[in-house]
């Protein structure tokens, strides 16, 4: 019975220590998986984007894309001969006379394929003055 009362022992400490080692595990765990969560909502960054609009549409440049995160000044430039404004992710700039220039910035919250367009367009060229934009 003494080495029955042993291992009764034994094992009494082995089932006091295992919620102590769980806890250990789980804070050790916890840290890594709360830093990479965070890290991939962070802000990534910032970036200028040049926008032209002409006579005969809009030209955005770096291909019209850009990385999820990011902050974007849109750098918009209205060389045509009427007022325009450009809109992108339900923001808008003022009205732009002919020859002017306005910035826009926008963060860029979320994946997916964006219009873009000029609300003051009123032409049947209307779908060139209008595009996609794709945040990555």
């Amino acid at each position: 019975m003494a080495g029955g009362g042993r291992l009764a022992a034994g094992a009494r400490r082995l089932v006091l220590s295992l919620p102590l080692l769980a806890t250990c595990l789980t804070l050790a765990i916890v840290p890594s998986t709360a830093s990479a969560r965070s890290a991939t909502t962070s802000p990534g960054g910032k970036a200028d984007i040049g926008v032209r609009i002409t006579n005969t549409g809009i030209d955005v440049f770096d291909e019209a894309r850009m990385a999820r995160g990011v902050t974007v000044t849109f750098i918009v430039v209205n060389v045509s001969s009427r007022p325009q404004n450009f809109v992108i992710l339900g923001k808008q700039t003022p009205t732009i006379k002919p020859g002017h220039q306005s910035r826009l910035v926008v963060t860029l919250l979320a994946r997916g394929i964006f219009k873009y367009r000029s609300t003051l367009e009123k032409t049947t060229r209307l779908h060139r003055f209008s595009g996609l934009f794709l945040v990555y």
